[in-house]
């Protein structure tokens, strides 16, 4: 904080140059390296059953550190049952949420546009269909962030839990949504973060996080772009039309930087993160602190036609100090990349 608090001075005196710019990203790069060492990265804790709730909060949430947590949940009735056949079966001719892209790349940037998946209405056994016969043409990912466990997939919850039980005590409320995964390997969760608090139970498959701390914030060359979304037309081939410039999501701030093929002529700063490889397998769970930086990917199973099945519970993060230092960070990273 008091390097933060520091560069913010200097930019109050209004710092010009090249030297002066150089200065600022020592220090940034001082206070990033010194922010993921007290974070322990790349460390990621492996808990073989959860602490209580106590040392989980002083331990992982107050410290913003995320860990693995190991064959759990352990009594989920989810991990035997949820087969192709047994969710076409319970889901029956309900009609589900599915984001459709041509690409498996929803909520990310196309041609320094952010372009988001097209939400179609279909049964599950429509989106295994048109998984089997869409292979290289299109992608198809349930990943509605809306609740959707609580409001699409009701009747699998008493396969899972509507609510964690020790985590309520640990972030001192029920969460404020559950989600519903299902999807290929082809589908890919950009670089992204989010104001949440977040525990993530991998059913079947595998997930694959690369994560980068809060405190890398500098060098993810944030930025703020016209959003589009994917509209699929008859022929089953997809166009992006622009959203409206009176709509709310018109505009989206977004991370430019490609963690998987970085140009470090364009973004030479991104050679200073910190990155985290972790893969959470069937029957673990990741607690992703608020603010991580997170890409997924993913590897299916062959029980779900090759899909990867998970559920997460968002709880709310607190807004306190912590989150007026990032918002500091947020505003000296701009200023870095003008």
């Amino acid at each position: 904080t008091t390097w933060c608090l520091s560069i913010a001075v200097c930019i109050c005196h209004k710092m010009e140059g090249e030297k002066e710019k150089e200065s600022m990203v020592d220090m940034l790069k001082e206070f990033s390296t010194l922010a993921s060492d007290l974070t322990g990265i790349p460390h990621v804790p492996v808990l073989s059953t959860p602490p209580d709730p106590l040392t989980f909060f002083r331990d992982y949430v107050n410290a913003n550190r995320p860990c693995i947590l190991d064959n759990f949940p352990t009594n989920w009735p989810a991990h035997d049952l949820w087969t192709t056949e047994f969710l076409s079966k319970r889901l029956g001719d309900q009609e589900i949420s599915v984001e459709a892209t041509p690409n498996g790349l929803g909520d990310a940037l196309v041609d320094g546009v952010f372009v988001m998946p097209e939400t179609q209405k279909m049964t599950f056994d429509s989106f295994i269909q048109v998984q089997r016969n869409n292979v290289g043409k299109s992608v198809y990912y349930i990943s509605h962030q809306n609740s959707s466990l609580m409001e699409e997939f009701d009747c699998l919850i008493n396969d899972v839990e509507k609510e964690i039980p020790w985590c309520r005590e640990v972030f001192g409320s029920p969460p404020d949504a559950v989600n519903f995964w299902c999807g290929p390997k082809e589908a890919v969760t950009s670089l992204h973060k989010d104001h949440y608090e977040n525990i993530y139970c991998v059913i079947k498959g595998e997930k694959r996080f690369k994560l980068y701390p809060p405190s890398d914030m500098p060098w993810l060359y944030q930025t703020t772009c016209k959003s589009a979304q994917y509209v699929q037309k008859a022929d089953g081939e997809f166009e992006i039309q622009p959203l409206d410039d009176s709509e709310d999501l018109s505009s989206r701030n977004w991370i430019a930087v490609d963690p998987d093929d970085p140009d470090y002529d364009k973004f030479p700063l991104f050679k200073n993160a910190h990155p985290v490889d972790i893969t959470v397998k069937s029957g673990q769970a990741l607690y992703l602190p608020s603010l991580w930086f997170h890409q997924v990917k993913q590897t299916g199973d062959t029980d779900c036609d090759a899909n990867t099945v998970a559920v997460n519970f968002w709880y709310d993060m607190q807004f306190d100090a912590r989150f007026a230092h990032f918002n500091l960070l947020e505003s000296l990273a701009r200023h870095l990349h003008e």
